[in-house]
């Protein structure tokens, strides 16, 4: 069964697999809504929870871990 991703989730996505590409580390809730245009972190917040239930991403303490880091879209490039 494949798991899908509305088209805001699968950007956002891909953002958080770019920001980890070239920066080492997940982006913050801020980065994100920052990126998106969005005036609140809730949005972002909505959206991770989202890609976390659906097990695209896992929640640690502080940061975000992509499940499955192995391409990323945005750049093209090997994430």
């Amino acid at each position: 069964m494949t798991i899908k991703l509305t088209e805001l989730q699968s950007e956002v996505l891909k953002f958080v697999r770019h920001h980890k590409r070239f920066h080492g580390d997940t982006p913050t809730l801020q980065q994100i809504a920052k990126a998106f245009g969005w005036a609140s972190i809730n949005s972002a917040e909505q959206h991770i929870h989202s890609l976390v239930a659906k097990n695209f991403l896992v929640r640690e303490r502080h940061s975000l871990r992509i499940v499955n880091p192995d391409y990323c879209e945005h750049c093209g490039g090997r994430g």
